[in-house]
């Protein structure tokens, strides 16, 4: 009989044993090691975890765009969540004005007979489903929309069905083909005249039996905090290609009297340049050069709206910079 101390670790001593009281021939008695006491297994010490792959993780985003013409935007920043679309109701057939009702919708399978559609229409009321479908693989998969009236889908804003305009109960089918992991735009409007009023979205794929589209596979945007954000479009740094000269001087003009063009100052798009003149910036400098018999100067002059008024006079100038923000 033995016993241990489970608080003793590491390699410890070996038992030893007594044979003085053996008997029989060659009688002995000895102490083997089968695992070293130093053994992992052995030390009696509380397991650890190791991370044999770390992931970083996704605490921000950086986002870009590219504006094309000056004026005053919102910028809309949201972020994704499970769990149906986003559903606007209407009291007319043409979703237009304000909302009746505005709310997240799990899934689009509804019957409402001759009940209520809007909290105060049955008739003539219309709604627009919108936010994105997540699919369980990559395979075309076929969309199911049975409604009474009209109908529209559209699957990655491309219109694959289109029954608006038809007056009776119908169920129309259109093959997309989607990819597993993907976020593919969809949209769903319906539109109720008179009678009774339905509508519902399912799919179907080679592994996806038909069913309603389920509401973990459909997503809808949250705006974060402080979202929409107002923002002002300004003109670019002016640049040449752009940037036109009118007037008669451009053309002729008579020894002794003044003769001026208007330069209107553009930036890489095509807008008219709105700030005044500056010479602080280098890069929207305008050097005008005159070549000719005699020399010439030209003064410029910032008239408004990115426009630049030119004046030629007999001086010994040869060149003169302009420049504009």
């Amino acid at each position: 009989m033995c016993s241990s101390d489970l608080s003793e670790v590491g390699d410890l001593p070996l038992m030893t044993a007594d044979g003085t009281h053996l008997t029989g021939s060659d009688a002995m008695v000895k102490v083997t090691p089968v695992v070293a006491g130093d053994s992992q297994s052995l030390k009696g010490e509380t397991p650890g975890i190791v991370a044999a792959e770390k992931t970083a993780g996704l605490p921000s985003y950086l986002g870009q765009y590219i504006p094309e013409s000056v004026g005053e935007y919102e910028l809309r920043v949201s972020q994704l969540a499970s769990g149906g679309l986003s559903a606007v109701y209407y009291d007319n057939m043409w979703l237009m004005g304000e909302p009746a009702l505005e709310r997240v919708d799990p899934t689009v399978a509804f019957d409402w007979g001759s009940g209520a559609v809007t909290p105060y229409g049955r008739d003539y009321v219309s709604v627009r489903w919108t936010g994105k479908v997540l699919a369980p693989a990559t395979e075309a998969f076929t969309f199911f929309v049975y409604a009474d009236d009209g109908v529209r889908l559209y699957i990655d804003h491309e219109l694959v069905i289109d029954a608006w305009d038809e007056p009776q109960t119908l169920e129309r089918r259109a093959s997309v083909a989607l990819v597993a992991g993907a976020y593919h735009d969809i949209v769903l409007e319906y539109r109720e005249e008179t009678g009774a009023a339905a509508c519902s979205l399912q799919w179907q794929s080679y592994s996806t039996r038909r069913q309603v589209v389920p509401a973990t596979s459909l997503h809808h945007a949250l705006s974060i905090a402080g979202s929409p954000f107002v923002l002002e479009v300004l003109p670019g740094r002016a640049d040449y290609p752009f940037s036109t000269a009118v007037g008669a001087a451009l053309g002729d003009a008579v020894a002794g009297q003044r003769a001026t063009f208007t330069i209107q100052a553009r930036d890489a798009m095509g807008n008219d340049k709105i700030t005044a003149a500056s010479r602080d910036d280098a890069a929207d400098e305008f050097t005008v050069e005159l070549a000719g018999p005699v020399s010439l100067g030209a003064t410029l002059e910032y008239i408004g709206n990115g426009q630049f008024n030119r004046s030629e006079e007999h001086t010994s100038e040869l060149q003169s910079p302009l420049q504009s923000r």
